[in-house]
């Protein structure tokens, strides 16, 4: 009896060591790859001042496109926009099938490489339409912005246009 007592003590502490090594073999790799240097071409994180840009970029777009006002939104995009043209037009009709909008951005991330800045945020959107339907949206996105003499610009949007 003691025998049976003392092998299944051993297979106890045989097996309490083997979970004990691959948990402290699995914390180490955890650690080691949370330790690396971000890779070249990554972006860094932007300064104070370019973060306040940023603000106020995303604060002129807020105000212009509850504003609904085409043009001063054209005035945020860089000529370099993708789809500048399709953008513009499909606004113009959106802002004509809407008579409220309300859009918020949170922004949760910011980065620069050279001459772009990029905000990944969420976003919060109130509408009512011309037929007095209200709705709701929200979703996260990509606003990439490049840095012109007069100041920072729109250039392209990924993941889920908060536009439209």
């Amino acid at each position: 009896m003691r025998r049976i007592i003392r092998r299944q003590n051993q297979s106890r502490r045989r097996s309490n060591t083997r979970y004990a090594a691959v948990f402290i073999a699995i914390l180490t790799f955890a650690c080691c790859g949370m330790s690396k240097v971000p890779a070249k071409g990554v972006g860094v994180a932007v300064p104070d001042t370019l973060k306040r840009d940023i603000e106020v970029a995303l604060s002129d777009i807020e105000y212009a496109y509850e504003s609904r006002s085409v043009p001063a939104m054209k005035d945020l995009l860089d000529n370099d926009f993708e789809g500048r043209l399709e953008f513009i037009d499909s606004l113009q009709s959106y802002f004509l099938s809407v008579k409220e909008i309300q859009i918020h951005f949170v922004i949760d991330t910011l980065t620069s490489e050279k001459e772009k800045v990029s905000a990944r945020l969420h976003w919060f959107k109130k509408t009512v339409d011309n037929s007095g339907v209200f709705g709701k949206k929200e979703g996260s996105a990509q606003l990439v912005f490049r840095n012109n003499p007069e100041g920072l610009k729109l250039l392209y949007i990924r993941q889920d246009n908060p536009f439209f």
